[in-house]
């Protein structure tokens, strides 16, 4: 319910300002549900290092973050249905193909997935069970790409199939080393894809963009959690932390401008939005957690001294 709300309503606000910008519906539909998505990984780190992950408030956090990747895979079958009847791409595959793989991979992982890995479990070879998880992975990437989807989609894919199996605590021992190298890899791939010209050429409009979809989202979110019995500061924190845009915004524009639904133009400007958006989110909770701790001491002074709080100077 939540997680469902704060992906409607943002997508419904961004796409209507994209809307009333003079872009067609479906670019405002793309645009729209792109930009709700947050990041995960930047999310699950300030939410740690906020000490909140374990409380009610983070796993109010976790549930949005979580609805928001699963439906990463509707979004991007929802992009290939778009080309096939909308966009100026004439090549590959029908949607449906896409539709039948990811149902494919889902049976798959519910009755086949688990006797696969049993083999591979039953020769207590440490390096054989990752080889084959990295195996998976490709495969369901190549797989995914070759039925007019995205490679990132096969991998998100086979995540989550590796995290439904039996042996998902083996697995995640077994790629822990690799989890912080490859987080670090994708990110510097995501700027190196950043297009800083356009920075310099339009930096008012660039800048104001992603601040203004940072406050959208965190005003958003805040009011969402209000409504749920949740005090506005913890929702103006966690909405701070959800605010930025997400690593699968890149995924879904790729996709996007590849079937031709979004100019290339246009991707560059929202992929540096999205960017500019998750570098001011540390800043921003940061900000926060120094306005909330000088607040606390001005209480306790007040409380010390015997000066009301709601007695101004």
């Amino acid at each position: 319910m939540l997680g469902g709300s704060q992906l409607f309503l943002s997508a419904l606000m961004l796409g209507a300002v994209t809307l009333f910008h003079g872009m067609s519906f479906t670019v405002a539909l793309i645009l729209g549900l792109t930009l709700a998505l947050s990041s995960t990984a930047f999310a699950i780190q300030l939410m740690s290092e906020e000490h909140i992950l374990a409380s009610p408030l983070g796993r109010k956090g976790f549930s949005i973050l979580l609805l928001q990747d699963l439906a990463v895979i509707p979004i991007l079958l929802l992009v290939g249905v778009l080309a096939q009847t909308g966009g100026d791409n004439e090549e590959g595959l029908a949607w449906y193909y896409g539709v039948a793989s990811v149902v494919l991979l889902l049976v798959f992982s519910r009755y086949g997935l688990n006797q696969l890995l049993g083999i591979v479990a039953a020769t207590n070879n440490r390096e054989i069970m990752t080889a084959a998880s990295l195996l998976i992975v490709i495969g369901t990437a190549v797989l995914m790409e070759r039925v007019g989807l995205s490679m990132g989609l096969g991998a998100f894919m086979a995540g989550i199939m590796l995290a439904n199996s039996d042996f998902r605590h083996q697995l995640e021992s077994d790629i822990e080393p690799f989890k912080g190298i490859l987080l670090g890899l994708f990110f510097i791939a995501v700027g190196m894809t950043l297009n800083l010209n356009l920075l310099v050429e339009e930096p008012l409009l660039i800048v104001a963009a992603a601040v203004m979809l940072v406050a959208a989202k965190t005003l958003l979110i805040a009011v969402i959690l209000r409504w749920r019995h949740v005090a506005f500061k913890e929702g103006i924190l966690l909405g701070l932390i959800l605010s930025q845009g997400g690593e699968f915004a890149f995924v879904v524009l790729g996709q996007a401008t590849r079937v031709q639904l979004v100019s290339t133009g246009l991707s560059e400007q929202i992929t540096l939005i999205v960017g500019l958006s998750m570098a001011m989110t540390s800043p921003l909770v940061m900000r926060h957690r120094s306005y909330g701790t000088i607040a606390a001491r001005s209480n306790q002074i007040r409380m010390r001294t015997g000066i009301p709080m709601n007695q101004r100077d």
